[in-house]
């Protein structure tokens, strides 16, 4: 229960930077409005800002760890059912 427990906080937790992602899109609207510089709104690449990568990159961590939490479940039940 415990293994599902932590399963559902890392999802969650996923889902919870999206969220940072939007308070992120706010406070540059509010850093371009009084000229302060924030190191989320740092352009890397031309339409990519760093709060905007660091986004992308915990979406792929967590698409990443469902799609093997996914592989390892399915191994496992493999490697049970050849032990029978």
């Amino acid at each position: 229960m415990s293994e599902l427990k932590g399963r559902l906080i890392a999802y969650i937790g996923g889902a919870g930077v999206s969220l940072s992602s939007e308070k992120t899109q706010t406070l540059q609207k509010i850093n371009e409005s009084s000229n302060v510089s924030d190191i989320l709104t740092w352009v890397i690449l031309p339409g990519l800002s760093l709060g905007s990568l660091l986004t992308i990159v915990g979406a792929a961590v967590v698409v990443c760890r469902f799609a093997f939490d996914v592989w390892s479940y399915f191994d496992q039940r493999r490697i049970k059912r050849g032990k029978k």
